[in-house]
């Protein structure tokens, strides 16, 4: 999960444009390893750029709340 984060950033800082597949992945890293801050980052980004509606990463996303016990923004993630 560590490195899955770092190839992630790594990517990010070349200027790479993730899809729904990558965005899932990095998502899911942050809720095994519980880093809630660099997975809420990831969130904000990526929401304005049309990934709030893919299933897939919204999936990724309730699961990474609830497992860093933010219950509200996994019922807020959940019923948007």
């Amino acid at each position: 999960a560590e490195k899955a984060l770092e190839l992630f950033g790594k990517m990010e800082s070349s200027g790479f444009e993730p899809n729904s597949v990558s965005l899932t992945v990095a998502i899911s890293a942050c809720s095994r390893l519980l880093c809630l801050e660099r997975g809420k980052e990831i969130h904000r980004k990526y929401a304005k750029k049309g990934f709030e509606s893919d299933e897939y990463v919204n999936s990724a996303l309730v699961d990474m709340y609830g497992k860093c016990e933010c219950l509200e923004m996994a019922r807020e993630v959940f019923q948007n």
